[in-house]
């Protein structure tokens, strides 16, 4: 069974399979907002869903934002 993390993980990936090409210099990165809120129990998934989120991220032309 997949985590909640998992899944919205797969989520904001599922959209960005292909690289854009950037070559204007005005054209910059879509920026992504991950809002992780716990309440009690919070997931172990939660930090490494975060870091490959930000490693990623730049791969598939996107710039990952984080908070809670």
């Amino acid at each position: 069974m997949l985590s909640t993390a998992t899944l919205f993980i797969t989520a904001a990936l599922a959209g960005v399979g292909v690289r854009a090409d950037v070559s204007d210099s005005t054209t910059s990165n879509p920026s992504v907002l991950v809002y992780t809120r716990t309440v009690g129990f919070r997931h172990d998934s939660i930090p490494t869903a975060i870091e490959v989120l930000r490693a990623e991220g730049p791969y598939h032309g996107l710039n990952f934002s984080f908070t809670e």
